[in-house]
């Protein structure tokens, strides 16, 4: 389904090669999958394509919005079946690995708060 419909044109998926055969239209592709801080849900990745617009990231490039800031993907609502949604989403889910985000190594202080008597 995602070849099917297109996604190739402008995605590439972590962890698979693309083919000789897909050409991206974009100068580099936007790639889908890969490590993130949080789990990637079902609903957010099927929000993500009847609304590409929805939640854009701020390292979005410019170059991939439109001159109002929306996303330039096109709308797929009237094209994609509810099947094949749901089979790209289960195909995209897994491809995202959850990595935890590194903690500071700050050492920790404690806060002194001066007793009622030390104040006056």
């Amino acid at each position: 389904m995602f070849t099917e419909y297109g996604c190739v044109d402008c995605h590439a998926v972590k962890g698979i090669d693309a083919t000789q055969r897909e050409a991206y239209r974009l100068s580099q592709p936007i790639v889908l999958g890969g490590k993130n801080t949080r789990v990637k849900t079902y609903a957010e990745l099927v929000t993500s394509i009847i609304n590409p617009s929805h939640k854009l990231s701020r390292r979005y490039p410019v170059s991939l919005t439109s001159k109002d800031g929306e996303s330039r993907m096109p709308n797929m609502n009237d094209v994609l079946t509810v099947s094949d949604l749901i089979d790209i989403v289960a195909f995209l889910q897994p491809k995202y690995e959850v990595v935890p985000y590194r903690t500071s190594e700050y050492r920790l202080y404690q806060l002194r708060i001066p007793d009622e008597k030390a104040r006056d």
